[in-house]
């Protein structure tokens, strides 16, 4: 054993230590969570737990450009601050288009759906077979 391995043995305890003091507080001190919800393009809506102080509609509001905060008030800033944000973003952002797979990959997806079906004994009734590409 040389010096090294006894110092690298140290690091990993107080790693170890520093990692389970954190998660205690963690615990103990849940962060505020808080959803933002885009209302159309760059402009978001704040909506806070129930019991938590209430912002007024012209407060609860704040814009996003560019991946910044462009205009947050005083009161939105406190509120963002150590809190746990869900963003909920519009579907337009995203691109959607159909998935175009060979014969043999679209058979085996259509025999795990049809797996899928028998393990849930029906539970989603509008689960449908892939249709076969061209």
């Amino acid at each position: 054993m040389n010096l090294q391995s006894v110092i690298d043995g140290y690091y990993s305890f107080i790693d170890s230590v520093a990692t389970a003091a954190d998660s205690a507080i963690g615990r103990l001190r849940r962060p505020l969570k808080i959803r933002l919800i885009e209302d159309d393009k760059d402009n978001f809506r704040l909506e806070l737990p129930p019991g938590k102080d209430r912002l007024s509609s012209g407060e609860a509001r704040l814009r996003i450009v560019d991946g910044a905060v462009a205009d947050a008030t005083p009161v939105i800033a406190a509120a963002l601050k150590g809190s746990q944000a869900e963003v909920v973003l519009l579907p337009d952002r995203f691109l959607f288009r159909p998935l175009d797979v060979p014969q043999r990959a679209a058979e085996f997806l259509e025999s795990e759906a049809a797996h899928t079906r028998r393990a849930l004994n029906g539970a989603i009734p509008d689960l449908q077979p892939l249709e076969r590409p061209n």
